[in-house]
């Protein structure tokens, strides 16, 4: 893992975290599955790909715009910088699953199968003047 972390660079860091809170947020939705922890671990899982691809993203600018220094006949190297700037988003797609597979139990445990999106206290009623 530590490997791992290392090969995906410092942007590593950031993406651990928030996969961390999705999976957190997800595991409270599946444990009392509420609308408001839905829209929570939705947001933090959402926050967890948007990190991996950033991380992703960054580590194959960094590789490329580097390639202008090397021997042509070395710059197969750029596929190595691909292949770690990868990790980053693998990291995100792993805590993601673990926390999609927790809201999937908080779906299932939930009233009806889903939880509604806005309560129904809080919806207005239309009134209409004539």
């Amino acid at each position: 893992m530590g490997e791992f972390m290392q090969m995906g660079g410092i942007v590593m860091w950031p993406t651990l975290a928030f996969g961390l809170l999705a999976v957190f947020a997800a595991w409270r939705y599946a444990a009392q599955p509420e609308a408001t922890r839905s829209r929570q671990a939705l947001a933090a899982g959402l926050l967890t790909v948007v990190s991996g691809l950033a991380g992703t993203t960054l580590g194959a600018i960094m590789t490329l715009t580097h390639m202008g220094g090397v021997p042509a006949d070395k710059q197969f190297i750029a596929l190595i910088g691909l292949g770690e700037s990868l990790c980053n988003l693998a990291l995100a797609l792993m805590l993601c699953t673990v926390a999609a597979a927790l809201g999937v139990v908080g779906a299932f445990r939930s009233r009806g199968g889903a939880v509604p999106a806005v309560e129904a206290s809080a919806v207005p009623t239309p009134r209409l003047h004539g």
